[in-house]
Formats: C-alpha cells, sequence, structure tokens
C-alpha cells in the first residue's frame, strides 16, 4: 500500500512541475491604471486604433472588421504609460518617469522608437502636437515643457512653465497659439503658448475634483473640460486672463468623467463614464446637452473614440479590455466586438 502512496505523490508532483512550466508569467500581468485616463486614437483611415494601458504601455488594434478587433502588438514601454498623440505615422507616448516615446507606426504591428524625449525629474503626464510648427506640448507633475520635432530625431528643447499641480491633459486652442491645461490640483489654466520658449500664464479657474480631460468641440470656440465628478464644464474664454466655467452637463453623479468625445457635427457628445459605461449625450440648437442613452460595459470606462460616421463607438473598458459597440442607433447602443487589453 505504502508503495502505491509513494507513486501517487511522485506523479503528483511532476504533474505539478508541468503544469508550473507552462504558466506565462506575462499573461498573468494585471494591467494597472491607477489615475490614468485612457487615450484611444484611431488612424486617419480608421483601421487601427492606439490605446494606452498603463504599466503594460502601448496595445495596438486592428479595427478593420469593427466587430472582430484583433490586438496586433502590445509595446512594452520602459515606463508607465499616461497619454497618446498621433500625427501622421508618428505616434507620442507620455511615459512618466521616462518622458515622451516617438514611435514610427508607418506598419503598425512593428513600430519602431525614433528617439525619447527625457522631462527630467518630471513625470510625462500628457502630451500635444501643434502640426503647423512641430511644437511639442508635454504635460508633467510639475507643469509644462515644449520641444520642437522638426527634426524627429534630434527634439529641440524649447521652454517650459512651472505650475502647481499634475497636467493630466493638455491642447492647443484658441487658433493654436494657446495651450488649455486640465491641472489636476488647480483645475482650468490657460497658456500664452506663441512665443515656445516663454509660455506665460494668461488665467486659470479652480474646479471641484481633480481635472483629468480637456477638449473642444470642432469650431475650436468652446472649451470643455471634465474632472472626477458627475459634471463636465464649459470654460468661458471671452476674457481669457478671467475664465469662468458653467456646468455644460451634470449626470447627477451617474459616474466619474474620465474621458469625452464629440461626435463629427458637435450634436452629439459621448462620455467614458467609469463603472456607468458610455453615456450619448445629445445637443440640441440651444446648446442645451440632454441624455440620450447608456451602455453599460461592465468594466470601468475611461477612454472613448468614435469613427467619423458615428457609427461605432470604441471604449477603453479599463482592465475588461477593448469595447466596440454598435451606435447606428443612438437610443440603443449595442456591444458587437471585444478584445482583452
Amino acid at each position: 500500500m505504502m508503495k502505491w502512496i509513494v507513486l501517487f505523490l511522485m506523479l503528483l508532483g511532476l504533474y505539478g512541475c508541468k503544469v508550473m512550466d507552462i504558466v506565462d508569467e506575462e499573461s498573468q500581468k494585471a494591467v494597472d491604471l491607477t489615475s490614468v485616463r485612457q487615450s484611444m486614437i484611431l488612424s486617419a483611415d480608421e483601421r487601427t486604433l492606439f490605446v494606452n494601458v498603463g504599466n503594460l504601455g502601448l496595445d495596438i488594434f486592428d479595427v478593420t472588421d469593427p466587430g472582430q478587433p484583433k490586438l496586433l502588438k502590445n509595446y512594452a514601454t520602459d515606463g508607465y504609460t499616461y497619454a497618446l498623440a498621433l500625427s501622421g505615422n508618428t505616434l507620442f507616448l507620455a511615459n512618466g518617469s521616462e518622458g515622451v516615446e516617438l514611435l514610427d507606426v508607418s506598419v503598425a504591428d512593428t513600430p519602431r522608437r525614433v528617439a525619447y524625449i527625457r522631462t527630467g525629474d518630471d513625470n510625462a503626464t500628457s502630451v500635444a502636437l501643434l502640426a503647423d510648427t512641430q511644437t511639442l506640448a508635454i504635460g508633467t507633475g510639475q507643469g509644462v515643457q515644449l520641444f520642437d520635432v522638426t527634426h524627429q530625431s534630434v527634439p529641440g528643447y524649447l521652454g517650459r512653465y512651472e505650475s502647481n499641480g499634475t497636467v493630466r491633459d493638455l491642447q492647443f486652442c484658441r487658433d493654436d497659439k494657446d495651450l488649455c491645461l486640465a491641472n489636476s490640483g488647480y483645475g482650468f489654466e490657460l497658456l500664452d503658448a506663441t512665443v515656445p520658449s516663454r509660455p506665460e500664464l494668461l488665467g486659470g479657474v479652480a474646479l471641484e475634483g481633480s481635472s483629468i480631460d480637456v477638449g473642444s468641440d470642432h469650431t475650436g470656440d468652446n472649451i470643455y473640460i471634465s474632472t472626477l465628478t458627475s459634471a463636465l464644464k464649459k470654460i468661458d474664454l471671452t476674457d481669457p486672463r478671467q475664465p469662468e466655467y458653467s456646468v455644460f452637463y451634470d449626470a447627477h453623479d451617474a459616474g466619474m468623467i474620465w474621458s469625452f468625445a464629440f461626435g463629427a457635427t458637435d450634436q452629439r457628445l459621448y462620455l467614458a463614464r467609469d463603472r456607468a459605461g458610455l453615456e450619448i449625450v445629445t445637443v440640441g440648437t440651444d446648446g442645451v446637452a440632454r441624455h440620450l442613452s447608456s451602455f453599460d460595459t461592465n468594466g470601468t470606462a475611461r477612454g472613448v473614440a468614435v469613427n467619423r460616421t458615428e457609427t461605432i463607438a470604441f471604449v477603453a473598458d479599463g482592465s475588461e479590455g477593448l469595447k466596440v459597440i454598435d451606435i447606428s442607433d443612438k437610443s440603443r447602443p449595442d456591444r458587437i466586438g471585444y478584445a482583452p487589453f
């Protein structure tokens, strides 16, 4: 009897070793998105989607068939990827303590590093490019740094602006001569970037909650900012030295707004609302935003992108992965595709 017990234990040990041998440790690595808004950028031909995935770097998806998105490549970075910007075939990655990485993505499944921009002791948390002048703005934990990327392999430092708080998002605004900042510690800030070597603060307004995303409608005249509350604010820059805000849309605690995107005609607004999923809002001729529909993505929606025809919405659903939503009928969105990060 003892002999059979010994034999059973030996076989069990061998089986256990075999199981351990085939475990892929990389596949077990969890997606960490602590306080991270996920940038979602569609390529010009809308066949490729780029998404930042925090500690896992960058995910590149083939969305030629939206119902069957395919992960082409996970590009691991040395830092923690907070945000993305795309210009032509160059992708800019804000990689925290590692600064900003420039990737050639002309061949989507084989991204190639072009250059690094080191931001010193400042964590790179957001990034925006002014294509006309090849001026790159990098939001950091201590303000903004500006670089000339005309020659991408050798970026040239231009200037900096020091602020209190982390710049979670930024974009060029007001005819591209200024920078609009979502400052997590303060609220909204407006910089005069006419002379990139000497960016200057024009004005700002304190906002309740941590500012996380800033953007505009397609006219470029209206600036909006989301904080980690349920309300989306509209910034009035009639007097740029004394910006004012008003609540543009409030879902009354329906979920934090991590990210938002306007439709092609600015008549609709798409919100990534954390555990509340995707929300579609209509904007009337009176300028008032009203709830149209919602879709529970089952995760924590942190990023959203919409195709030009406004028939497909892509949602970065936190650690749950990419969710593809059919929004042909705006009142009844329906999930048609999924791919894990």
